[in-house]
């Protein structure tokens, strides 16, 4: 993957050696940055090798039916999870599909997505008064996310931005790097509140369609 594991590990090694742990924080951050694109690609491949085998295995003469069933299953969990980088259970899989045939036409499908993390139980989907349930420690773990992730984007913008305008002055590296880890670490706290979010969106519009659809039938009487 073009990335020297063993040379890499030595630098680590020298920098915790010398007690500079903010140098050992940023040249692991680094790291991951550069070879992201290389691991995700590695994932995704070995993703479409295993698509293609299962694609060979369900077209073998004399398989047994109930077990081309299950293949066909795995086959569109990893189609599933190429096309939208999510993996969720097939069960799970037509929930979404079916949501999405309810509402898409007023909510993007990028909101199912995000309730998808979830994993909300789908079941009753088509009856009138549906509405997806969020678990209390759902509930827990947004607010905290948002409440922490929140003070630690302010904390950490107005570090980052105090080490940029006093830069030329002093020597600031170590609060300007660490003041952007905080960012990026309170930007991916808040975007774990989005699945809570995106639920109570899809909520919304299926009680405005129950609105509509009874309205439509009180009207037809």
């Amino acid at each position: 993957m073009g990335w020297n594991i063993v040379e890499w590990a030595e630098k680590v090694a020298v920098y915790f050696e010398s007690g500079n742990y903010v140098g050992v924080l940023f040249l692991v951050a680094v790291s991951v940055l550069i070879n992201l694109s290389q691991i995700t690609t590695f994932y995704s491949t070995h993703k479409k090798r295993r698509l293609g085998t299962l694609s060979d295995l369900k077209n073998l003469d004399g398989i047994d039916d109930r077990l081309k069933k299950l293949i066909e299953s795995e086959i569109n969990v990893e189609v599933f999870y190429l096309t939208h980088k999510l993996k969720l259970s097939s069960l799970l899989i037509n929930g979404v599909l079916a949501l999405n045939e309810r509402i898409g036409e007023h909510v993007s499908f990028s909101h199912i997505l995000r309730c998808s993390r979830l994993a909300p139980d789908l079941t009753g989907l088509d009856e009138l008064s549906f509405r997806i349930k969020v678990k209390k420690r759902d509930y827990v773990y947004a607010v905290y996310n948002g409440v922490l992730g929140m003070t630690g984007f302010l904390l950490g913008f107005i570090g980052f931005t105090y080490s940029v305008a006093t830069i030329t002055h002093s020597s600031n590296f170590d609060v300007l790097f660490i003041s952007g880890l905080i960012l990026l670490v309170s930007i991916g706290m808040l975007s774990q509140t989005t699945p809570v979010v995106s639920t109570r969106i899809i909520n919304k519009e299926l009680e405005r369609l129950d609105v509509v659809t009874l309205e439509t039938e009180e009207k037809s009487l």
